[in-house]
């Protein structure tokens, strides 16, 4: 796996902050992480055509396409359930990071890759076949996330919470198995995702090399994974790191 070498010392440090995309609740715990943190710069889990969707308000016509293929092709109803019921809530992320911006200032960058995630869905346009493959994939996604109560919202925080606070051997190998099996989920597809995430954090660390970065992100990005495909476990040696969810900073 390759590295990117850093062409510049920096001493920016970066939290990763961690959301769940189907958080009703996600705008409030966002605005009040921000307004903690007081971040210099901000980083997102998009790309600037998902900005760019948000801002005009098409973002909800491009997230149900994304359900209309997955159901054409079969994939499992329950993800398209799951999907159709973060299409509302998707884009809470870029309306708080960008209204946080216009509000102090500071700068918002988009690191995700745009052609990353079109080029997945292409390939899987050409070898409808691959499906199968995915839909047994997911289906062992599935049955563990019913185990956890569907790894809902507030589940995945306390697992979140859990994991970023535990330096226990035990807790690192329930962390890794978790971060093993949302690595293979197709319909996130973090290796691919993130091995193109981690440079674009790290190049936005190099070009402020004094800042206090808030990363926002999918809980599921900033897991420790024992083979290094997740964003966490690809910058942790290479930059000051921390984590944490934006429900631990919700006022009680």
């Amino acid at each position: 796996m390759g590295r990117f070498l850093m062409k510049e010392k920096t001493m920016a440090r970066i939290l990763l902050l961690g959301v769940a995309h189907n958080d009703s609740l996600g705008a409030s715990r966002l605005e009040a992480a921000l307004a903690t943190e007081k971040p210099s710069v901000i980083t997102l889990e998009t790309n600037e055509k998902y900005r760019r969707a948000s801002e005009n308000g098409s973002i909800e016509r491009l997230h149900r396409a994304r359900i209309t293929f997955w159901r054409r092709h079969g994939l499992l109803p329950e993800i398209a359930v799951l999907m159709e019921e973060d299409v509302h809530a998707y884009d809470f992320e870029i309306r708080c990071a960008f209204a946080y911006s216009k509000e102090t200032g500071i700068p918002v960058y988009c690191i995700e890759d745009n052609k990353v995630y079109d080029k997945l869905i292409k390939e899987l346009q050409k070898h409808p076949h691959d499906f199968q493959d995915i839909r047994e994939k997911v289906s062992e996604m599935n049955r563990y996330d019913r185990s956890r109560n569907q790894m809902r919202a507030e589940t995945f925080y306390d697992d979140a919470q859990s994991f970023f606070s535990n330096a226990h051997a035990a807790s690192r190998d329930d962390e890794h198995h978790v971060a093993d099996i949302m690595c293979g989920n197709p319909t996130i597809n973090i290796p691919r995702r993130d091995r193109t995430m981690a440079p674009g954090i790290l190049r936005i660390a190099e070009r402020h090399p004094e800042a206090e970065i808030v990363h926002i992100g999918g809980l599921a990005h900033f897991l420790d994974d024992a083979k290094s495909r997740t964003l966490y476990s690809r910058i942790k040696d290479t930059v000051s790191v921390r984590r944490a969810t934006i429900r631990d900073y919700e006022t009680v």
